[in-house]
């Protein structure tokens, strides 16, 4: 599918140009299924959504370096990022939006299903939680008939901008709100909820800048699904103990194995970036493997999105610099090879340019990824955006 081809939204609707920062949204949870709302920037924005402004600057200009053939091959480029909603087939899909209201923001989440190549709104659960600037709806994770909903800088007990995340769970047609996760040990500006991942009975909530091991070195939360509601099973925390790891930005799980993203990392400069796995063995959850970019240098943020399916785990780098330009972005794929996690391609994509940010959502299956680069030119317009479908 090339650029400018007619593709219907989920609506229904002829399809509209979207900023940079909607088209990170919608892309955001698609490996899960879900399409979400944002309340966050992009990369290149200003603000990040983030409880203050403690990124980090934009990267200087350094020497081009060698763009790897992919593994992945494209197979679609939409024009519109809802085209590449339906990594799954038969999936479901979430969007939220919010508005103000008498006693704080009212927060609707839209539910989809897909029938062949039709999406249509299953229901709509509305909520109010707190007050605007709350980011509730920011970030999704979903699996089967279970949505986690985050809000990053959400404030409760805990403190302004703690952050928490709310469980939704289907009976038939009706979603429900179950439970509210706020774990005791998050604390003012943690954001908790900054990143969310589902699967089966397993719940994935990063904490971007939680000081415990040191200031905004930031944590990492699971919680396991019982008959009786949803217990905090694991705290994971980085390796080192530098200041700004940022570890927790985003998450991914699959079964037993987590993947948390840690994009301002000094490994072994200045804002590199790393990944974490870790594995479950009879509830006890242990660190496999830190991975890195090969070609890594100072400011890539690799780690800034992750995606996990299977023995497949797919780490941006949205400030990479490559044969597209400055800030251009890509995305390394590892898998085990001889029982280490090794990286095996680098994705970058052939059309891309300067400050694309490509990576700036990441979701994957087994045989098919899907890449926003939230910065691309476009037909559409300036920084409009664009969506890349990959196949093996």
């Amino acid at each position: 599918m090339e650029r400018g081809t007619d593709i219907r939204r989920l609506d229904g609707k002829e399809p509209k140009m979207v900023t940079r920062r909607q088209h990170l949204a919608v892309l955001a949870s698609v490996g899960t299924t879900a399409l979400a709302g944002c309340s966050g920037g992009g990369p290149g924005d200003s603000s990040d959504g983030s409880p203050t402004e403690r990124r980090p600057s934009r990267r200087p200009k350094r020497p081009e370096r060698r763009r790897c053939h992919p593994l992945w091959n494209v197979v679609s480029r939409p024009a519109s990022p809802a085209a590449a909603s339906g990594v799954r087939s038969p999936s479901t899909g979430t969007r939220s939006s919010s508005a103000p209201s008498k006693t704080g923001r009212t927060v609707t989440l839209y539910v989809f299903t897909r029938t062949g190549d039709e999406w249509t709104r299953q229901s709509e659960r509305t909520v109010v939680e707190g007050a605007a600037g709350e980011t509730f709806g920011g970030q999704v994770g979903l699996a089967g008939d279970v949505a986690v909903v985050g809000a990053q800088t959400g404030a409760d007990s805990n403190g302004p901008h703690a952050g928490f995340a709310h469980v939704f769970e289907r009976d038939g047609g009706s979603w429900t709100q179950r439970t509210k996760l706020a774990p005791g040990d998050v604390d003012a500006q943690d954001a908790f909820g900054v990143a969310t991942a589902l699967t089966d009975r397993t719940a994935l909530v990063g904490a971007a800048y939680d000081d415990e091991i040191a200031s905004s070195a930031g944590s990492a939360y699971v919680f396991q699904r019982a008959d009786d509601g949803w217990t905090r099973q694991a705290k994971l925390t980085p390796e080192s103990d530098s200041y700004i790891d940022n570890f927790g930005l985003s998450v991914a799980v699959a079964g037993d194995t987590a993947l948390v993203g840690a994009p301002t990392v000094e490994n072994p400069q200045d804002q590199t970036g790393s990944a974490y796995v870790f594995r479950r063995e009879d509830g006890d959850w242990t660190r496999r493997a830190i991975l890195t970019a090969e070609d890594g240098a100072s400011v890539d943020r690799f780690g800034w999105n992750v995606a996990l399916a299977g023995e497949t785990a797919l780490v941006a780098a949205v400030y990479d610099e490559n044969a597209n330009g400055s800030e251009a972005g890509s995305v390394y794929a590892f898998a085990p090879v001889d029982g280490s996690w090794s990286q095996v391609e680098k994705v970058v994509p052939e059309a891309g340019g300067p400050e694309a940010h490509d990576g700036s959502a990441v979701a994957s299956t087994d045989s098919t990824a899907v890449v926003g680069a939230s910065g691309e030119d476009t037909a559409e317009g300036t920084d409009a955006g664009a969506t890349y479908v990959y196949g093996r």
